[in-house]
């Protein structure tokens, strides 16, 4: 018999039973929204104190240049000296997810 699973663990479970099976079928914009407002919901309430910018990064790829969109969060409690820095890469396929889809997850980490 398997033994019980903690609170915390059965409230990601209820959530994610709530949502239900991914209908991998759909359209990848679809199956992205779906990934996007399913993401938040799991992490919870959390509100980011600090500043967020948009920038895009120059890149450069077998001789074609392009721009890596990306999102630089400093939390207030930064000093601004650039001591600490995380890069995150969302994983997975790089198919589904988006930087949309794991900010919540990255506001954290900032704080």
């Amino acid at each position: 018999m398997a033994a019980p699973l903690s609170e915390e663990s059965q409230a990601f479970m209820n959530i994610f039973n709530a949502v239900g099976p991914m209908d991998l079928t759909l359209p990848i914009e679809q199956l992205r929204a779906v990934f996007e407002a399913g993401n938040p919901m799991l992490i919870g309430d959390f509100d980011f104190k600090g500043k967020s910018t948009e920038k895009m990064v120059p890149a450069l790829d077998k001789g074609k240049s392009y721009e890596v969109p990306v999102t630089i969060l400093q939390p207030t409690s930064d000093s601004g000296s650039w001591g600490n820095i995380m890069v995150f890469f969302h994983g997975g396929g790089f198919v589904m997810g988006s930087r949309k889809s794991h900010m919540r997850i990255c506001e954290i980490i900032a704080q």
